[in-house]
Order: structure tokens, then C-alpha cells, then sequence
């Protein structure tokens, strides 16, 4: 994925899930950012796939990190200042003008996802997520058999879908289980499936899942709390 489309689609990944704050943890091997509402969001992506010179940890307001997003071409164009408490954007508009763009922003801990040890792990399939309605949903079901999954969004309309997944397991401990997370943590899975991810795993423990995103330069983690029945 070229560096320009790098940042285009990290600003498409925030809008899935439409924080109110992100996290931004710039390292010597990746770029983390990680954002929370109903939902936690964790994205990585490779300093060889989107750079800057800034190594820290801040906290900013997303939409006025993803306007920065949206109007720069390189993520290595965006200069984020500690000592200063912004982030700062000049842009050539192409009439000799430079657009000036900055936000606040604060120090903050480094990004680590929270621990997790699921107790199965399997692959899903993009397309029938896609393709789930979610319009009207109250909370999503999913049924876990020994040879098939089935999803069950519950509300006025009420959707099902199934696929098989006897070669899809790669962790399992129990034979069937059913796990429900709200239709707003599902509707954050359906919008990043959108942005055409190369494959996606569903982990789960007693009261949290965790569906993870594979892109080419890029993983998407979202975190979502639930019941295990």
C-alpha cells in the first residue's frame, strides 16, 4: 500500500469507529493508534509503510486528527510537537499559499493492547459480515458449532447467516458456545470489512472478543466486551 493510501486509510479506520480521543505511539518499528467508544480500537502499521520523525506518545481530538489526515499527503508531513502541545500541518494549495493546520494535543502513556488469552480463535468470512444487516439491531449472537457459525442480529429486523468453519478453527476449547456483543461493536466490524482487510479472526474469552483485521502494511484490533452463554 503506498504512503499516501497509508494515510487515507488510517483516517478511514478511525471514522469506523468515530472516537471522541485517539492515541498515537510513534516507536523505531511501528506506528500504533488506538481510539475507544463502545469499542476499543487498536491499529499498527510498519515505520516502512508510514513514517514520521516523531517518537513519543500523544493524545489528540480525532476529528481534528483525521481533518489533518484528510489534507495531508505523507504522514511524515505532519509535525507533532510535545513541547508545544499541537500538532502542525502545512500545505501547498497549489497557488504558491501554504494552508496551515494544527490541533492539540497531550503526552500520554505508550499504547499497549490489553491482555488476552482466547479460548478459540477463528477465521471469518468478509463477505457475509458485509452483507449482515444491522439497521434496527438491539445485540449480535454468535452461535459456535462444531462445523458452522451462525450470527443473529435480534431487534425489529432480525438477520441470520451462517458459514461453515470445521476447517476454520484454529484454537477451540469447548464444543459450542454463544457470545453477544452489542450491534454498535458489530456495526464497527461491518465498516472496517469495508475497507477490504485480506482476513479476518474472531477471538473470544469468557466476557471479550477480539476481531482482528489483516491489511497489507496494516493489523486493525477491535476489542469489544460481552457475554459468553
Amino acid at each position: 500500500m503506498a504512503a499516501a493510501s497509508m494515510v487515507d486509510f488510517l483516517a478511514d479506520t478511525i471514522k469506523c469507529l468515530s472516537p471522541q480521543k485517539v492515541s498515537l505511539s510513534c516507536t523505531e518499528k511501528d506506528i500504533r493508534i488506538s481510539g475507544e467508544k463502545n469499542t476499543e480500537l487498536y491499529i499498527s502499521i510498519g515505520r516502512s509503510a508510514m513514517f514520521n520523525k516523531f517518537l513519543g506518545s500523544v493524545k489528540l481530538r480525532a476529528s481534528d486528527f483525521t481533518k489533518i489526515l484528510r489534507e495531508c499527503t505523507l504522514f511524515c508531513d505532519i509535525d507533532f510537537s510535545v513541547e508545544d502541545g499541537k500538532a502542525r500541518l502545512f500545505v501547498d494549495d497549489g497557488s504558491g499559499c501554504e494552508l496551515f493546520m494544527d490541533c492539540p494535543l497531550e503526552e500520554t502513556d505508550p499504547i499497549n493492547p490489553p491482555a488476552f488469552t482466547p479460548q478459540t480463535v477463528f477465521d471469518l468470512n468478509t463477505q457475509m459480515l458485509k452483507d449482515i444487516h444491522t439497521e434496527e439491531a438491539c445485540t449480535v449472537e454468535f452461535l459456535l458449532e462444531n462445523t458452522f457459525l451462525r450470527i443473529t442480529t435480534t431487534g425489529e429486523i432480525k438477520t441470520v447467516a451462517e458459514q461453515k468453519v470445521t476447517e476454520g478453527f484454529l484454537k477451540r476449547e469447548t464444543t459450542q458456545k454463544i457470545f453477544i456483543i452489542s450491534s454498535e461493536a458489530f456495526l464497527a466490524v461491518t465498516s472496517i470489512c469495508r475497507l477490504l482487510p485480506t482476513r479476518v479472526l474472531m477471538a473470544v474469552e469468557k466476557h471479550l472478543c477480539a476481531f482482528y483485521f489483516y491489511f497489507k502494511d496494516a493489523t486493525v484490533i477491535l476489542y469489544s466486551q460481552g457475554n459468553l452463554v
